[in-house]
């Protein structure tokens, strides 16, 4: 009976052991469990912060490309109708010019830098073909002292002179500068003004158109 009372004895003490270790495991988990939880509101409250800050971002990046967005257009709208006023400015320039006497062109290699300026050669061209006469046919009818200039490609092209003889479709001409008189068929000849006609038309008043 004694042994069995040592038993139950060790067996209670073996329990209460037991229990104590058992209680000790049930604080650590517990314990555990608790920083777990506050680790898992640490996360969260960062991974709500990152994610408050990433739309932040995306607002902020929506509102600087709709900026943007608008600038560009408003630069885009403002830089045509630069275009269009450089553009009607060219035309009204041009419309201006039409009753002038001078040949115009449109220069410049981008829209910024177009103007408009006399185009010399074109009006040194006009005023060459303006002021080459026609050559004469040989039926036309020439009389002595009317002036003539040679237009045929001959040691005498250019030079003038009045007509002294008529010799059916050829004619003589003093040449002045040459000093001397040729004879020159009348389709290698083309009127022109006497020295005192050219004076007086140099000297009349221009008419403006």
């Amino acid at each position: 009976e004694q042994r069995s009372l040592l038993a139950l004895h060790r067996k209670a003490e073996q329990l209460e052991k037991d229990l104590v270790e058992n209680n000790r495991k049930a604080k650590e988990m517990q314990s555990w469990a608790a920083e777990a939880e506050k680790k898992a509101e640490v996360l969260q409250t960062e991974l709500r912060k990152r994610e408050e800050s990433l739309a932040l971002a995306e607002s902020s990046v929506q509102m600087r490309e709709a900026r943007m967005r608008s600038q560009a257009e408003a630069d885009f709208k403002a830089k045509t109708e630069a275009y269009d006023r450089k553009l009607q400015e060219i035309v009204e320039k041009l419309k201006q010019n039409t009753n002038g006497d001078a040949v115009w062109k449109i220069m410049g290699d981008s829209i910024d830098d177009l103007r408009i300026e006399k185009d010399a050669v074109a009006d040194a061209a006009r005023e060459s073909a303006r002021q080459t006469p026609r050559a004469l046919h040989p039926d036309t009818p020439v009389k002595a002292g009317d002036w003539v200039i040679v237009l045929a490609s001959s040691p005498w092209y250019g030079f003038k002179g009045p007509v002294q003889q008529v010799y059916g479709s050829n004619v003589s001409v003093y040449l002045q500068g040459a000093g001397r008189t040729v004879e020159v068929a009348k389709a290698d000849l083309g009127r022109t003004a006497s020295p005192q006609e050219a004076k007086r038309a140099a000297n009349a008043p221009k008419k403006h158109r």
